[in-house]
């Protein structure tokens, strides 16, 4: 009976949680100068980054579609002008529709996100990002991950219910944290604590492995893509011990969560100089976890 009550306790607080939070509409990037495929990829990262922050019930482009129906799904959802995103909210039943437009003129994009309510067709915040997007569509989603907490910070409902939010911090900078290494030749497991520094696609990691002779591993990593929370990584270095000196190479990935990075890997070392008594070759398995400064 207790525990139903606890269970009852909780749903009810889930609940008026979930209702306190204001219903947001989302219909998706629209402008010019942005290829339908970049349109749509960054309606998707917008998306994903107003269900993080749990500020609103998110009422996603697919899901107006879904509730319009087709027809009236390509009299309105074609639009983006203020009054006609209000008329979409407005047949939603929503407190908040986000208006977010791309122009692209050169190697510049601006980046317009305004925040609607429609029941009084006014704005309640705007935010506008002014990019330099050569290359590739990186900055873009940047600059729409900073618009979109921008907007939402400024409206009057968080507020009033005393949020702020931060974006999740994502991939690069400085990281430090622990790890074990398994030597799968020699079954050995080596304590490791770990200092990591890197930017978009390069770092590098220092590494002061603790054992009866301890050593250091620096290594250069490279790092080609991101998807999502999971960053993988090509390694080479060189590793140094007391009686022992070498190289090392390996992959591996990092699994992001706020600012907690959970990393595995597997390498091989090979000692160019070493003791008798000192193994020449290394399979390494490891597994680790860091902190994002």
């Amino acid at each position: 009976m207790t525990r139903l009550l606890a269970i009852a306790v909780v749903t009810a607080a889930l609940a008026a949680a979930a209702a306190e939070r204001p219903k947001l509409a989302f219909t998706g990037l629209t402008g010019a100068g942005l290829t339908d495929e970049e349109a749509r990829t960054v309606t998707d990262f917008v998306e994903a980054e107003l269900l993080a922050t749990g500020a609103y019930q998110v009422v996603s482009r697919r899901d107006i579609e879904t509730l319009l129906g087709i027809e009236r799904q390509k009299q309105l959802l074609g639009c983006s002008d203020e009054s006609c995103m209000a008329e979409i909210a407005g047949a939603l039943d929503v407190d908040r529709a986000l208006n977010a437009t791309a122009t692209r003129s050169g190697d510049t994009v601006l980046v317009t996100f305004t925040l609607l309510d429609p029941r009084t067709a006014q704005v309640v915040s705007r935010a506008v990002r002014t990019i330099d997007a050569r290359g590739d569509l990186d900055p873009v989603l940047d600059g729409a991950r900073s618009a979109t907490y921008e907007v939402a910070n400024a409206d009057p409902a968080q507020v009033r219910r005393g949020v702020t939010l931060e974006p999740e911090r994502g991939f690069g900078g400085f990281a430090l944290g622990v790890a074990g290494n398994l030597d799968a030749l020699g079954l050995r497991v080596a304590p490791a604590i770990v200092a990591e520094l890197s930017g978009k696609r390069l770092g590098a990691a220092l590494t002061l492995l603790v054992k009866a002779s301890p050593g250091l591993r620096l290594e250069g990593r490279w790092y080609p893509l991101t998807f999502g929370r999971v960053r993988p990584y090509v390694g080479a270095g060189g590793v140094v011990f007391l009686n022992a000196a070498g190289v090392h190479v390996g992959v591996g990935a990092a699994l992001r969560v706020w600012r907690i990075q959970l990393i595995a890997d597997v390498a091989y070392e090979r000692f160019l100089w070493a003791a008798p008594q000192f193994v020449y070759d290394a399979a390494l398995v490891g597994l680790g976890a860091q902190w994002a400064f």
